[in-house]
Formats: structure tokens, C-alpha cells, sequence
């Protein structure tokens, strides 16, 4: 499985840096996503506070119990990024920890959901948003796809869980 994870990051690597506008929209996508993310989280839990609507605990719980696991599960595989493998320059300057799950893929994934939750239309355009929030971890070097798609994975059980009991 490695040995397949290796050679996808590299054509997906090697086709951001051969193409420099998918390079510069994916460094954009993966410096803007983090900040874009929360603050739709922080709207939609804001929203439901004001209506006072009883489904705001699961709101709050489900994406933090997500964050919590993946941090978790990080620090025990601590996996290391394909930047420092193979002694590349990240688009954005990042820490050197480990990488699998990823937490972008995972919070993106789960906070779609929760919203799915708030508003269909617009958790459904934020899942469609996660899928490129994850890629542009792999564009960047930061993460392998193994990476991306065990935190989208880990993101979408918490994230239907959360939904199903709101």
C-alpha cells in the first residue's frame, strides 16, 4: 500500500509543479481552508445557538470528538511527511510532525457534514470543497493520499454519526 500511496503523491505532486496554476490554486486552497472552515463551523454553531435549537451539543461535540481522535491517531502513527522524506519545500512553511490522518482532510470532511446538518445546500457545497481542501495537502507536499483520504474517512463517520443524531 505504500509503495502505491508513494507513486500517487508523485503524480499528483509532479503534475502541481509541471502546471503552475493548479500549484498556486492549491497553495491558496490549502492556506485559505483551515481559517474558511472554522468560520463557517463558528457560523453555523452561532446559528443554531441563536435559535436556540437543542441539536447544537451534537453540533459541537461531533467535530471536536473528530479533531481529538485524528490528533490522536497522528501523534501514535506519527507517519512523516512526504516534505521532509524526500527533503521538499512545502508551499506553505509547516511543522514537520506526523501526517496520517490528515487533519485538514478530517475537520474539513466533518464540519461539511455538521453543516449538512444546518443547511443541505450548503454542507453539501462544503464537502465538495473538502475534496479539494485534501488534495491541496498532497499538491503542496504535506500529505500522501493515504493520509488525506483516512482523515476525509475518519471526518464522514463522525461527521453521519453527528447527522443521525442531531
Amino acid at each position: 500500500m505504500t509503495e502505491m500511496d508513494t507513486k500517487l503523491f508523485w503524480l499528483i505532486y509532479n503534475f502541481t509543479q509541471r502546471h503552475a496554476a493548479v500549484g498556486k490554486a492549491a497553495a491558496k486552497t490549502a492556506a485559505l481552508s483551515e481559517g474558511f472552515y472554522f468560520a463557517a463551523y463558528a457560523a453555523g454553531g452561532i446559528w443554531l445557538l441563536l435559535k436556540a435549537d437543542p441539536s447544537v451539543t451534537g453540533y459541537i461535540v461531533f467535530p471536536c470528538g473528530a479533531l481529538c481522535l485524528n490528533m490522536l491517531l497522528r501523534r501514535l502513527i506519527n507517519r512523516i511527511r512526504p516534505f521532509v522524506r524526500f527533503a521538499l519545500e512545502p508551499a506553505p512553511k509547516h511543522k514537520k510532525n506526523g501526517s496520517l490522518p490528515s487533519n485538514h482532510a478530517a475537520c474539513a470532511m466533518v464540519i461539511s457534514l455538521s453543516l449538512f446538518a444546518v443547511s443541505p445546500l450548503l454542507g453539501a457545497a462544503l464537502a465538495v470543497l473538502a475534496v479539494f481542501t485534501g488534495i491541496s495537502r498532497i499538491c503542496i507536499g504535506v500529505h500522501y493520499p493515504l493520509d488525506v483520504l483516512a482523515g476525509w474517512l475518519l471526518g464522514a463517520v463522525f461527521g453521519i454519526v453527528g447527522i443521525g443524531c442531531l
